[in-house]
């Protein structure tokens, strides 16, 4: 099993429940998540996510 990524660790970019919370919160406060603080990277937190990527690119 060398090298595999469980799918869970794919689908929450890699970050456990507690850590992909921790994104949502800031997502929520800067980025327009409005989603559930629930610890799994659904569309809306990848949208948020995403939205947070264009802006960081933006400013570089």
């Amino acid at each position: 099993m060398t090298g595999e990524v469980s799918a869970p660790a794919v689908n929450n970019f890699g970050l456990s429940s507690t850590q992909a919370k921790g994104v949502q919160r800031c997502l929520a406060v800067a980025f327009g998540y409005n989603g559930a603080i629930d610890g799994i990277a659904g569309d809306g937190t990848r949208a948020a996510f995403k939205r947070f990527g264009d802006k960081a690119v933006s400013l570089c």
